[in-house]
C-alpha cells in the first residue's frame, strides 16, 4: 500500500497513511485521522460522487471524488489497507483537529507584543539588554520545545509499556546505502514504519494495538533512564537560563 497516495477534490483531500486514513476539509482547516482498524466498510455506489466510510460503530464519513481512475485506484488501496480484525470502538479512536480562524491573528499579535517589549527594554535598559532579551526568549522557547518533545516520547513509552504488543522489526536498506527507519508487521498483517532507531539490523518494537503509529524500539531500562533523564534535564536547564535572561533587566 502506498502510504503517500492522496485523493484530491476541491478543498478536500484524503491520504493513505501507514495505519490510518487522513481526511482534510476546508483547505486543510479541518483534519480527521481515522485508524484503519475502526473502518468497517468502504463503498461507492453507482452514480454517487462520494466514497462512504462506515466505521464499526456505524458512524459514517464521506470522501468527495472526481477523476474516476484515481478514485478507483484509491478505493482499491484503501480496501487492501483494512486489517482482518476490526476494533468495535469505532469513532472513539477518530482524531479531529480544527485550526481556529484566530490562530494566525494570535501569532501575529504575540510577535508584535514581543517586538514592542524588546524595543521598550532597549530604550529603558540600553540596547545590550534588548539583545539579551531576544537571545533569552529564543533559548526559553528552544528549551520548552525540546522538553515537550522528550516528554511526548516518554508518554509513548508509558503507553506501550502498559498495553503494547512486542514484535520483531527489521532495518531496510535505502538504495543509496543510508539506513531507513525500522519496519514491522502488526498482528493483523499490516506493515508499519517505526520512529525509533538502533545500530542493529533487527530489533524489537512495542506498539499500541489501537494505534500502531505509537511505537517504540525496545531498549535496556538503564539506558532509557539515562537518556530520558539527560533529555529532560538539559532542556530544563536551557529553559531556566532563558527565563533568567529575561529577568536580568529587572535584577
Amino acid at each position: 500500500m502506498n502510504s503517500q497516495q492522496i485523493l484530491v477534490q476541491g478543498s478536500s483531500t484524503a491520504a493513505l497513511g501507514p495505519d490510518h486514513l487522513t481526511l482534510t476539509k476546508d483547505g486543510g482547516r479541518v483534519r480527521i485521522e481515522i485508524p484503519y482498524a475502526v473502518i468497517k466498510r468502504v463503498a461507492m455506489a453507482d452514480g454517487e460522487t462520494q466514497i462512504r466510510i462506515l466505521l464499526t460503530d456505524q458512524k459514517t464519513y464521506w470522501i468527495p471524488v472526481g477523476n474516476p481512475t484515481a478514485t478507483e485506484a484509491f478505493l482499491t488501496s484503501l480496501e487492501k489497507a483494512l486489517p482482518e480484525e476490526r476494533d468495535p470502538a469505532g469513532s472513539a479512536f477518530v482524531v479531529t483537529k480544527e485550526k481556529r480562524a484566530g490562530d494566525a491573528w494570535i501569532r501575529w499579535s504575540a510577535l508584535l507584543v514581543f517586538l514592542g517589549y524588546t524595543i521598550w527594554i532597549g530604550v529603558a535598559y540600553y540596547v545590550d539588554m534588548a539583545l539579551l532579551t531576544v537571545v533569552a526568549t529564543l533559548a526559553a522557547l528552544f528549551g520548552l520545545v525540546c522538553f515537550v518533545s522528550v516528554a511526548g516520547k516518554i508518554r509513548h513509552r508509558v503507553i506501550c509499556a502498559r498495553r503494547g504488543i512486542t514484535v520483531l522489526c527489521t532495518l531496510p536498506q535505502h538504495p543509496n546505502g543510508w539506513p531507513e527507519h525500522f519496519t514491522f508487521t502488526d498482528t493483523s498483517g499490516n506493515v508499519h514504519h517505526s520512529n525509533g532507531k538502533t545500530r542493529n539490523q533487527t530489533g524489537y518494537v512495542v506498539y499500541a494495538p489501537e494505534r500502531p503509529s505509537i511505537n517504540v524500539i525496545r531498549q535496556p531500562l538503564g539506558w532509557l533512564l539515562v537518556k530520558y533523564s539527560f533529555g529532560l534535564i538539559v532542556p530544563l536547564g536551557i529553559l531556566g537560563l532563558g527565563v533568567l535572561g529575561l529577568a536580568v533587566p529587572y535584577l
